[in-house]
């Protein structure tokens, strides 16, 4: 069977059990798609949540409200720091 390409799909293989490949057919039948499809997708979403967990946080009102405050308040005092900004870069020298 031949599969339709464009110049900027690429091939993603992988090794799965028997018992996980029947499952994900089952699936695809069910929800009236091919294979591919099923796991291109399901993959996809996956993909996108596990970076969704890293870069989203939702926070109710109160809690929002805190993180701002602390975001926006003035750092403490930092010794060490002011004395490393007042060095001159290594790349200037």
């Amino acid at each position: 069977m031949a599969v339709a390409t464009t110049p900027d799909s690429k091939t993603l293989n992988l090794r799965i059990k028997e018992h996980s490949r029947e499952l994900i057919e089952q699936a695809a039948e069910v929800a009236n798609t091919t294979v591919s499809d099923f796991v291109r997708e399901a993959a996809i979403d996956a993909a996108t949540n596990t970076l969704l967990d890293r870069t989203l946080f939702q926070l109710d009102a109160k809690r929002w409200d805190k993180f701002a405050a602390l975001v926006d308040a003035s750092p403490a005092d930092n010794a060490r720091l002011n004395d490393l900004m007042q060095r001159q870069p290594a790349w200037d020298k």
